[in-house]
């Protein structure tokens, strides 16, 4: 039984572990593949709020390249019609300060240039452009704006996919943004013969500027603004909390990859964490796994039930074959031994008599056992008892002849009482049964005290005055063949089978046999009413 229950044991843990495994790569490719949804999910809210970022700059940044290069004098003409605004001053003419004076944006600081000299002016009365004046060295920005543009990361099949994607969109924005500023260029009017450059974006420390080169009668001057960073970039974060509510917008250098770029400025975009919440794809993986393990126990714990039952039915019946064997021996020996001797006409004629009883009693108790065995065999098979209304009085009065002999033949008192007997539902030869071997076992293990049955309701109690039944031995007292041949050896004769056999038959017919407290050995027949 041991190496069954190991071997057992071996198969379950290599079927769990391979369930187990099977989970875990289930589970880790389900993880994976939620990743993957909330990174795809993320990257489209990416793209998103960069071409929204960059719409919104837009406007700013055409206003601004359309900007004549006159506006940006500290002197503008006087008394033009608002009209001719756009054209540039004549020599001449009476100057005024420059409209940019008046000019109030939310996303601008201060205008600026710086002649040929770098000497640096504004045509506002700028209080901000003292600040900023130290970070506006001509040489400086010179170096600056001739280093090239913001790289478009090239489109290679080297590129892994996100990174290309990221490419081609920088590119499709970067042309959007030029078209709108290429339809104000064409829509503003009257621009001067030697045009301006078109506006770069630069940082200066933690401060964005916009530069760019005018050359004016061989002059090369430049012409800027400040744009109001913290402003702007509240407002266009706040174009996007929508999609991106822990979105932050972070100064790119000009090495920078186009992956999460702005177009626009040199600016990065980091989304930080995604506002939707990302419905799991497909069948739900849990209940599905969880599902599939409860099928799993549910074949092991029937797998383990089916292997112990048949190794307790094993065990059962080696018990059965020990018992019996130790219990048919004796009777059979004293059997042959017996008719042997009577018939070689070895026993004198007085002691036949003598002879010829033990036999008898033998050979009925051949029967009792083979009885009992045929009865639980009967109820193994779904034999049921013959149920009759009848009165435990009636019961036990049917039973007195043969436990009354039984008990004189073992030389024990018995007494049969009925009190207040009611009716109940009953076999009454299946009741004889279970009296009978109640009694043949107060015969054999009360140590000749008296025994006493007594009818009582729907109950009939048989007790004796015997030593009872050790703690040890009521677990398995009343379970079948529980005997074996070493615990037969020292005791009585029997099989183990008797009380099993009751306990069966009074449950076959509604009721119950349990074993009563008290001095000796009491066990008490319940009977349903």
């Amino acid at each position: 039984m041991r190496r069954a229950l190991v071997a057992l044991a071996l198969c379950l843990a290599a079927l769990l572990g391979a369930v187990g495994w099977i989970t875990a790569t289930t589970l880790r490719l389900d993880a994976a593949e939620a990743r993957a949804r909330r990174q795809a999910a993320l990257e489209e809210a990416v793209r998103l709020a960069l071409w929204r970022l960059d719409s919104d700059l837009a406007p700013i940044l055409a206003r601004e390249a359309t900007r004549p290069y006159f506006h940006y004098l500290a002197r503008y003409p006087a008394g033009r019609p608002f009209g001719q605004m756009f054209d540039p001053p004549t020599a001449g003419e009476p100057l005024v300060r420059s409209p940019l004076d008046a000019v109030q944006f939310r996303d601008v600081v201060v205008y600026f240039q710086i002649d040929p000299s770098g000497a640096v002016s504004s045509p506002q009365h700028a209080a901000d452009l003292s600040t900023l004046r130290p970070l506006l060295d001509r040489n400086a920005l010179l170096g600056a704006l001739g280093a090239p543009p913001p790289r478009w990361t090239a489109l290679t099949h080297d590129l892994p996919r996100q990174q290309a994607q990221s490419a081609a969109e920088y590119q499709q924005r970067t042309k959007s943004v030029q078209q709108i500023a290429n339809a104000a260029n064409f829509d503003a009017p009257g621009t001067p013969a030697e045009d301006p450059g078109g506006l770069r974006p630069l940082w200066r420390g933690d401060r964005l500027i916009l530069v760019r080169m005018v050359t004016v009668s061989g002059d090369t001057y430049m012409q800027g603004l400040e744009l109001a960073w913290p402003v702007l970039r509240e407002d266009l974060l706040r174009d996007v909390r929508d999609i991106l509510p822990e979105a932050r917008l972070e100064p790119a250098g000009v090495d920078a990859p186009a992956e999460r770029r702005l177009a626009s400025l040199p600016v990065r975009l980091d989304p930080g964490r995604l506002a939707a919440v990302i419905p799991d794809g497909g069948v739900a993986t849990t209940p599905v796994l969880v599902t599939a393990w409860a099928a799993v126990l549910v074949a092991c714990a029937t797998v383990v039930a089916l292997v112990l039952g048949a190794l307790a039915l094993g065990e059962r019946r080696a018990a059965f074959v020990s018992a019996v064997t130790h219990e048919l021996r004796t009777p059979l020996t004293t059997l042959r031994t017996y008719t042997e001797m009577l018939e070689g006409d070895m026993v004198p004629v007085e002691k036949r008599p003598g002879y010829l009883r033990t036999l008898a009693r033998e050979a009925e108790r051949l029967a009792r056992l083979v009885d009992n065995v045929l009865a639980y065999a009967r109820l193994e098979r779904g034999r049921r008892p013959q149920i009759e209304v009848t009165t435990t009085a009636a019961l036990v009065e049917r039973a007195r002849p043969l436990l009354e002999e039984r008990a004189a033949a073992a030389g024990v008192a018995i007494a049969i009482e009925a009190e207040d007997a009611e009716p109940v539902r009953a076999d009454p030869a299946a009741v004889e049964q279970i009296l009978f071997n109640l009694v043949e076992n107060a015969c054999k293990y009360g140590g000749g005290t008296p025994i006493s049955v007594v009818a009582h309701g729907a109950s009939v109690s048989v007790r004796d005055g015997g030593p009872g039944i050790a703690a040890a031995d009521r677990r398995w007292l009343f379970q079948p063949f529980a005997r074996s041949a070493e615990r037969a050896a020292g005791s009585a004769p029997g099989v183990g089978l008797g009380l099993a056999l009751c306990r069966r038959l009074a449950r076959a017919m509604g009721g119950d046999l349990t074993l009563e407290p008290g001095a000796g050995a009491g066990f008490a027949l319940k009977l349903r009413g």
